[in-house]
């Protein structure tokens, strides 16, 4: 990464890479110069509900096929 290069942050649900589709973005900061050299992607609440589907349908699904 170049010195001025700022990586972009995406969420990950279900093993899957996603960009954030609110538009909204924080800075991540370096703490010892204080420049910022990430921007993480804020959900919006579709996302956030997307996401939690996925984890819901996770569960139940090792529910349903845990060995005991």
């Amino acid at each position: 990464m170049s010195p001025n290069e700022i990586t972009a942050i995406h969420h990950w649900i279900n093993g899957v890479q996603h960009s954030g589709k609110s538009g909204n973005f924080g800075d991540v900061f370096n703490p010892a110069t204080g420049e910022v050299t990430a921007k993480v992607d804020f959900a919006s609440k579709e996302e956030i509900d997307f996401a939690v589907q996925k984890i819901t349908d996770f569960v139940e699904f090792q529910k349903k096929n845990a060995s005991v």
